[in-house]
Parts: C-alpha cells; sequence; structure tokens
C-alpha cells in the first residue's frame, strides 16, 4: 500500500481552517479522511516554520536537518583527534630530550 502524497497548499488550506477558522482537528481529519495526526503534525509544522513548512517531498527539511546534525558529529570527532594528536606531539618531545 503505498501513502498519500498531499501537495503544500493542501496543507496550508487544512492548517489554515484549523489556526484561522478555528476547526477542531478532529472534525476536519474525519471530513478530508485524515488521521488526527497528521494534521496535528501539519499543524505544529506550519507554526514553527509557517511559509517554509512543508517543502518538497515534505523530508527535504529533514534530510537537511540530519546532515546538518552528521556534519557537526564529524567535527566534534575531527577535534577530538586533533586534541589527541597534540598530547600525543607533546609527549613525544617530552619521551626525545
Amino acid at each position: 500500500m503505498s501513502r498519500k502524497k498531499y501537495s503544500k497548499e493542501f496543507k496550508v488550506q487544512v492548517v489554515k481552517q484549523v489556526i484561522e477558522e478555528g476547526k477542531k482537528i478532529s472534525h476536519i481529519a474525519n471530513e478530508l479522511d485524515l488521521s488526527r495526526d497528521m494534521v496535528y503534525r501539519w499543524v505544529n509544522e506550519y507554526e514553527a516554520h509557517g511559509s517554509e513548512a512543508f517543502s518538497g517531498e515534505g523530508n527535504a527539511r529533514r534530510d537537511h536537518e540530519f546532515e546538518i546534525t552528521k556534519l557537526n558529529k564529524k567535527v566534534d570527532s575531527l577535534q577530538k583527534e586533533c586534541e589527541i594528536l597534540k598530547k600525543y606531539s607533546a609527549f613525544l618531545k617530552v619521551q626525545s630530550k
């Protein structure tokens, strides 16, 4: 069973019904045959990111954030490696005297 894909415009319309019109999420979800959790997620994403919410296929933001996290971990690892090499270099200088 394939997942349904919804356009950014559709998601924004649904979210605006909740935010601007004050409709209940459960009512909208039932009316449009959506899960309540999905509508909650859309509302939270829209509130957090505004017009930048729902970019691309829905995963672009997560992919970007994942890449940043991965690069930050790599930076931390390289900084630790550099510190170890500095200490080893200092150790070698002491040993050679």
